[in-house]
């Protein structure tokens, strides 16, 4: 029972402070206003977090092992089940890339073991380590720019179509 009342404690934070990123920056949001949206007492959150940011980056954590589940190297339904993740998690998304730099994100994604074993497979198979590592740096951040400007997108194509569309691309790169 105290698990699942944790686990509901967190979740209540959590959509607390992503409605809140909706409105505003985290360095403007309080505990007070966090904790009032969340219906949670302050010494509840400060028994399981010491900051807004610490609560940030733990829905952070929880996106990309989320992330890191979908992406099965070497799956030819990966990239299409991570989208429709990301479809599914539209304003978590915006929000995440409304409050960090895309650098610092784009930083986070990479560290995904599963996408970097997916970006080593054997398409990488120059002897060049440079080569190699500009190739992959290509490859993520055109793909990042594209998720990205998909997850804006007020009338998307379909987590499918992209995916098949990312791959083209990622083709044609790797000719």
């Amino acid at each position: 029972m105290a698990n699942q009342r944790v686990r509901l404690t967190k979740k209540l934070l959590k959509t607390a402070l992503i409605e809140l990123l909706g409105e505003k920056s985290i360095d403007k949001i309080t505990i007070y206003e966090l904790c009032k949206r969340a219906e949670i007492n302050r010494t509840t959150f400060y028994k399981y977090y010491g900051s807004q940011q610490d609560l940030f980056n733990e829905i952070q954590d929880d996106f990309c092992d989320e992330l890191e589940a979908k992406l099965n190297p070497g799956d030819e339904s990966s990239l299409e089940d991570l989208l429709k993740y990301i479809d599914g998690q539209r304003e978590l998304c915006k929000v995440l890339i409304t409050q960090m730099t895309a650098s610092s994100f784009l930083d986070r994604v990479k560290e995904i073991q599963n996408l970097q074993d997916a970006l080593n497979d054997d398409v990488f198979n120059s002897n060049e380590t440079w080569q190699n590592e500009t190739l992959k740096m290509f490859i993520l951040e055109g793909a990042y720019a594209v998720i990205r400007s998909w997850i804006w997108d007020e009338n998307p194509v379909t987590p499918k179509e992209l995916a098949d569309k990312l791959v083209e691309l990622i083709v044609k790169t790797l000719r």
